[in-house]
């Protein structure tokens, strides 16, 4: 104010004090202190507290700048201390590690193609295309929304949702048939696709991670228009995006194949083996939409061959999933051996059952219920109730076996 006559700061915001994973205050008296310079870079065990020392008798590795301040972000809610995990930051450090590899998939792709900034909605697209261009509108919309009301964790928790769980585990998987395939104008768009979607991204996490996306944005095939990301306009929504028509056509085809990745699961069969399905629906829009998807269905789902029709007889000896308006049979004859396959999911029943009745018995205790903590006793309430849906799914299998 004195030597600039301006006020500095029109906003500040006041976070929450950072704790240790257990929630105490961190003190060197404790031994429970974490050096933000030691998450970054990494610390031999001598240069750790007693706590630390512990966990990393090794030494704690390098988390890295962007980990670290996306965990913080993540962790920001008004109200309540920051429980500072290191499992968290490890966590958040995969994410980093995923948008890198995504990148790197796409610049892979790109050959010499190089993105003229021009309307991406005016390139021939397919389904995918729509539907991810459509899912990222909602997520810049959604991430300033939270951000103008200073809900840190929930635009943390927007993006990360949409980069790892659209973004890479559908829209990447998705984009592989026109990248691999020999149509031209198909390849380019999805490539523009891709550097669009990127170019967004990107700018959305610089905040939250600004090392990774200054090094990955500088290396998209584009023209930018200012030097560095950090001088970028921050991705504002485009309604000329959204398109719901692609949202819902789309549904079905990722409620199919995540259908046929849940029998997998359940029935132990390799991701590497080819299976069949039979898809039968009351709704012949939904089996219009599989059938002209096919070629999306097939390869996510790991499948050779897939039947559509109105409900009716299921094949014999086949495992079977209920989804929505769909349901998925897939015969395994010839694939499993239904006698050991019935001896493992018994075993796994009578295994989720002992655990149940001694967690059970735990909180039936009331002096364990008064004197443990209120999150242990959540977590054990939790862990007893994901067993319950557990023997639930398995004994719903084993008599899909019999």
């Amino acid at each position: 104010l004195h030597f600039m006559g301006d006020v500095p700061f029109k906003t500040v915001y006041l976070h929450a004090m950072v704790r240790d994973e257990k929630g105490e205050k961190m003190s060197k008296t404790k031994g429970n202190v974490i050096d933000p310079l030691d998450v970054v870079r990494g610390a031999s065990a001598e240069q750790l507290q007693p706590s630390l020392r512990n966990k990393f008798p090794q030494g704690m590795p390098a988390f890295g700048a962007d980990a670290l301040r996306f965990t913080l972000a993540s962790l920001t809610q008004q109200g309540r201390d920051i429980k500072l995990s290191l499992d968290r930051v490890a966590g958040y450090k995969a994410f980093t590690n995923k948008l890198w590899n995504a990148s790197r998939f796409a610049l892979m792709n790109m050959g010499s193609y190089r993105w003229d900034g021009s309307d991406v909605k005016a390139l021939p697209l397919g389904l995918a295309d729509r539907w991810i261009l459509s899912r990222l509108d909602h997520a810049v919309a959604k991430t300033n929304e939270a951000l103008e009301t200073m809900q840190f964790a929930e635009a943390a928790g927007t993006l990360y949702q949409f980069l790892w769980g659209e973004f890479c585990d559908w829209y990447i998987e998705l984009a592989k048939g026109s990248l691999y395939g020999t149509d031209e104008a198909a390849k380019d768009a999805t490539r523009a696709v891709l550097v669009f979607c990127l170019d967004r991204i990107l700018r959305l996490l610089h905040p939250f991670m600004p090392f990774i996306t200054e090094e990955i944005w500088q290396k998209l095939p584009m023209a930018r228009p200012v030097e560095s990301i950090c001088i970028a306009p921050y991705p504002v929504a485009d309604a000329k995006l959204r398109d719901d028509a692609a949202e819902a056509e789309m549904a079905p085809v990722v409620r199919a194949i995540e259908g046929v990745r849940t029998l997998r699961g359940e029935t132990n069969l390799s991701p590497a083996q080819k299976v069949e399905a039979v898809i039968q629906s009351p709704d012949a829009r939904a089996l219009e939409t599989l059938a002209r998807w096919k070629h999306y269905l097939l390869p996510l789902a790991g499948l050779s061959s897939a039947t559509f029709s109105e409900p009716g007889a299921k094949p014999s000896q086949s495992a079977v999933c209920v989804t929505g308006e769909l349901e998925i049979s897939v015969p395994l004859a010839g694939l499993i051996d239904f006698a050991e396959e019935r001896a493992r999911v018994q075993k796994e029943i009578a295994k989720a059952e002992q655990e149940a009745t001694a967690l059970g018995k735990k909180l039936e205790n009331a002096g364990f219920v008064a004197r443990a903590p209120a999150e242990l006793v959540q977590e054990t309430k939790a862990r007893v109730e994901e067993l319950r849906v557990k023997r639930q799914k398995l004994t719903e299998h084993l008599g899909r076996l019999q």
